[in-house]
């Protein structure tokens, strides 16, 4: 069996030097892909259908076989289920092949959260930020239910 050098060259190149990391979230209720104009039922029978899940996810680090650590260049990135694009953080290269863990943070940690409007996915205008609390909305779920007086449901946490 013959191999074309130019693929060749390709296999070894990918596996000989670092690589980006791509980290890929997909989103789920009850074991289904959240979709957008889409009812689910809970486990306990109230159906919801949402709107709005914004969250961020920060302080990602890359734990190497040999326990040394690798921190991702940006502190925050905000993820809207519904935006594809916002579903792909792209980090800084690294040695895939040496991976240990990946750890990571579901919001932003307190220093960030007190540190006043910021840039980026931190800007005010991405709509997670209190001004009236002068802090961030770690996770934003907004949706709808059919039950009585719950037609409309805002769920924004700051934790």
């Amino acid at each position: 069996m013959s191999i074309k050098p130019g693929i060749l060259l390709f296999i070894l190149s990918y596996f000989a030097y670092p690589a980006t990391a791509q980290l890929s979230i997909l989103p789920i209720f009850d074991g289904r892909p959240i979709a957008e104009n889409t009812w689910y039922v809970s486990t306990k029978g109230d159906s919801v259908q949402f709107d709005n899940i914004r969250f961020y996810l920060s302080n990602i680090q890359f734990e190497m076989d040999d326990n040394t650590w690798i921190k991702d260049t940006v502190s925050a990135h905000l993820i809207d289920v519904f935006e594809p694009a916002s579903l792909h953080i792209i980090t800084q290269k690294i040695d895939l092949k040496r991976l240990k863990t990946i750890h990571f943070n579901l919001g932003i940690d307190s220093l960030i959260n007190v540190s006043g409007a910021l840039g980026g996915d931190l800007d005010p205008q991405k709509g997670m930020y209190w001004a009236w609390q002068s802090g961030y909305i770690n996770l934003k779920i907004e949706g709808r239910s059919p039950l009585p007086l719950r037609i409309f449901y805002p769920h924004h946490l700051c934790f």
